[in-house]
């Protein structure tokens, strides 16, 4: 057997396989930390909401007006998003331990805006605000206060941001 002949099989192979090695591209995904689509979401809404009731307080606007204003943006959240629940309390402390806050739900069935009450409970100085039997969120009742939940569904997958 020729040893000059296997020599250059061998050498033939591996050259190949350098070239063939230096030729692929090394492909790799980097990926940071995303937020989900819920928190983006609230962080846009408690934005506008916070921007609204410092407005009302500057140009001097009634309860009512603002109130108008807050439901005009979540109105518009909720078509935007049918797949999004918002609810939305905001008041102060003795709004809140009186019942008398302002209180919203909204969701969407794709045609249609829906408007409710959420349920809202308070004992001490914690309110709670409870979705379902099993999905039930505590809140602080602070001087002033804006609690917000933004619950997205998709499919099977459901995703729930506070501002707690």
């Amino acid at each position: 057997m020729n040893k000059r002949g296997q020599f250059y099989i061998i050498a033939a192979v591996i050259l190949v396989g350098l070239i063939i090695g230096f030729g692929t591209t090394y492909n790799s995904i980097s990926s940071s930390e995303k937020e989900s689509s819920s928190k983006v979401l609230l962080n846009e809404i408690q934005y506008e909401i916070s921007q609204i009731i410092d407005s009302a307080g500057y140009n001097d606007l009634s309860k009512t007006e603002r109130s108008v204003d807050i439901d005009s943006i979540l109105d518009a959240y909720a078509w935007n998003h049918p797949d999004a629940e918002f609810i939305l309390i905001f008041g102060a402390q003795h709004e809140i331990k009186l019942g008398t806050e302002y209180n919203r739900k909204y969701s969407s069935n794709g045609n249609n805006v829906l408007i409710d009450y959420a349920n809202l409970s308070v004992i001490g100085d914690t309110a709670t605000i409870t979705l379902s039997s099993d999905e039930k969120y505590e809140f602080p009742i602070k001087q002033q206060n804006l609690y917000l939940i933004v619950k997205t569904v998709r499919g099977d997958e459901t995703d729930v941001a506070t501002n707690n």
